[in-house]
């Protein structure tokens, strides 16, 4: 049965969600609506809905990790009553972790990063949590950093307890309920699950309930990552992003990349106006992480041609009320250049875009006049690329192009011994990586290819990537 209008069913009470047996708001947590995503999917032939985990009491999925810690260390007896929880956090699960000290009657101090809004400091002292704040660009094993500040206030306070979510097995055990969730509200139909990746607890814990279900082993969960992400190479965490919550200063110790069916990255622009258009044409108010997760879906449905029979659901992480000063401020926005149109974009954009597709087949492919036509033709076959630059020592001394040579063999099958110098073309122009795209574009109009000059060698720029760039930035 498919996913009902309005993704809607009746609350099922126990399993530790809806549970009336916990105090005040707590009983609130679980069972998220799942909504269709009428408009931002347009010219998405996959049927697209939303998990709103933002409605959570406290307005982000990590109500459910952090109450799942906080029990769990209540049932250790590592928590005892009126004690002291300490978390490192992003803001969310300390946000999460205050509400529900609030509610139990616990001391809270959350360790965050001055990476984060003022609007997650603003409500985490709402709920009456201490909050202290540390540099973001600093090494997770630096004694300013959050993570190591958290662990010092843990052993100096004697009734404290941790949670430690990137290493706290219970933090993805209580997505195992939300993977029930998803299986149900979607009638069995569900096909794909896009999540963003900070911890990795929801991504893998998601991953993991639906191994468990019976017939939903299946289903593909794609985690969603920024560009600059610890989770995927060893990168400089200075190297700032805007997307809170995700490519967490640390690789998380309950991240399991096998439990996934692969990761998708996105760049902040895109996941920002990603995120300004859920708000405006869905009425769906939620953090950057969530429009790069329809981001990410979105390309991936289009690049992957998935039709109506796939079931894709969003996750769609916290509020974007946390994000008012940012996402959500036009003049935020225009100082981080996030406005400006695709000409302000450049060569070295477009060939960071290409990067993959580069990669698969082992770099430039160039030939040297002295190649053999029948040669070029098999690379022209092999690789499916219509044009190729010609060097020789002294560099790029001109270009081939494949309707040239297949006319001249169609007419001459004995030329295919003849060398490339026989019937090479001038050289693709040749710039800069910070040459603008509409400068590209321009060169494009009169040649097939563009070359660019950058630090680690030349690239090749053809139309068909400024064209997948373009959807890309326009999607």
């Amino acid at each position: 049965m498919p996913p009902s209008a309005d993704g809607r069913r009746e609350a099922r009470r126990g399993e530790g969600v809806n549970d009336t047996t916990r105090p005040g708001v707590l009983g609130l947590i679980g069972e998220s609506p799942l909504v269709p995503l009428a408009r931002v999917g347009n010219g998405c032939a996959a049927r697209l809905f939303a998990k709103l985990e933002f409605l959570h009491p406290s307005g982000s999925a990590k109500d459910r990790s952090a109450l799942a810690m906080i029990e769990a260390a209540e049932r250790s007896g590592q928590l005892a009553p009126g004690g002291t929880i300490i978390e490192a956090s992003s803001g969310n699960t300390a946000i999460a972790a205050a509400m529900a000290g609030a509610c139990k009657g616990y001391r809270v101090v959350c360790v965050t990063t001055d990476r984060q809004s003022q609007e997650k400091i603003r409500i985490l002292k709402a709920f009456g949590a201490e909050v202290v704040v540390c540099p973001a660009a600093v090494r997770p094993e630096d004694p300013r950093s959050y993570l190591s500040v958290a662990w010092r206030l843990a052993e100096e306070r004697a009734d404290a307890f941790y949670l430690h979510q990137h290493a706290n097995p219970a933090a993805v055990r209580a997505h195992e309920a939300t993977a029930r969730e998803l299986w149900e509200q979607t009638g069995g139909a569900l096909t794909h699950v896009f999540c963003g990746v900070g911890t990795g607890a929801t991504a893998c814990g998601i991953a993991a309930g639906l191994r468990a279900i019976d017939g939903a082993d299946g289903v593909e969960v794609i985690g969603v990552q920024p560009a600059v992400s610890e989770l995927l190479a060893d990168s400089d965490p200075a190297a700032a992003h805007h997307l809170e919550g995700l490519g967490e200063e640390s690789v998380s110790q309950l991240f399991d990349p096998g439990a996934l069916a692969g990761i998708l990255r996105v760049e902040d622009r895109d996941a920002l106006l990603a995120t300004r258009r859920l708000a405006r044409a869905e009425g769906l108010l939620c953090g950057p992480s969530s429009g790069a997760v329809l981001a990410a879906a979105l390309r991936y449905a289009r690049e992957r041609g998935l039709d109506e029979s796939a079931c894709c659901v969003c996750v769609l992480h916290d509020s974007g009320e946390r994000y008012l000063s940012k996402v959500f401020s036009d003049e935020w926005m225009r100082a981080n250049r996030f406005f400006e149109p695709a000409a302000a974009r450049t060569a070295a954009e477009l060939c960071g875009l290409k990067r993959a597709e580069r990669d698969a087949i082992g770099g430039l492919i160039t030939v040297s006049p002295h190649s053999l036509l029948l040669e070029v033709l098999e690379l022209f076959r092999h690789h499916e690329v219509s044009q190729l630059p010609v060097l020789d020592a002294s560099g790029v001394v001109g270009s081939v192009k494949e309707d040239r040579v297949v006319h001249l063999l169609v007419r001459d099958p004995e030329a295919k011994s003849r060398p490339v110098r026989d019937v090479m073309d001038p050289p693709f122009p040749i710039v800069e990586p910070t040459t603008p795209v509409e400068q590209i574009s321009d060169l494009l109009r009169d040649s097939p290819a563009v070359l660019v000059d950058t630090a680690a060698g030349l690239d090749i720029l053809t139309k068909a990537d400024l064209v997948r760039a373009i959807a890309r930035w326009a999607g």
